[in-house]
């Protein structure tokens, strides 16, 4: 736009290649290198996601970060809903994170929780058949 600033949105579940359905950390660096190519002063991560696959998350921040870095251009991201997970890693390749005041951020790599009911079970009569 006029003041210098190219917007690349990221919205909704992240996977690692392209696929019909959701985004892809493929696609943000396409998006990314396509808005280099417009030579802004700053490009703006519009990011409202909550998250994707561990795999591709965080050589795309680390590859979004390089590519702004290469061209001289500011990376920020601006987060509008949720951006947690690997939504919150693409985040922090920004060198700036702003948020509006109801936005759910941050919690990068929880992949799943683990709990021993053993002894629970056991207290309560439970037990595993097979």
């Amino acid at each position: 736009n006029s003041e210098g600033v190219a917007v690349v949105d990221i919205r909704g579940p992240l996977m690692n290649h392209k696929t019909w359905f959701f985004d892809s950390y493929q696609c943000i660096r396409e998006r990314v290198a396509a808005a280099i190519e417009l030579n802004p002063k700053r490009i703006v991560l519009a990011i409202d996601s909550p998250g994707g696959v561990v795999s591709g998350a965080f050589d795309t921040a680390r590859a979004l970060r390089a590519m702004a870095h290469a061209a001289g251009i500011e990376l920020h991201a601006h987060v509008s809903g949720a951006c947690a997970s690997a939504g919150y890693a693409l985040a922090t390749s920004a060198s700036f994170i702003g948020a509006s005041e109801t936005a759910t951020i941050g919690s990068i790599g929880v992949i799943e929780c683990r709990v021993d009911a053993t002894e629970h079970n056991a207290m309560h009569g439970y037990q595993l058949l097979g």
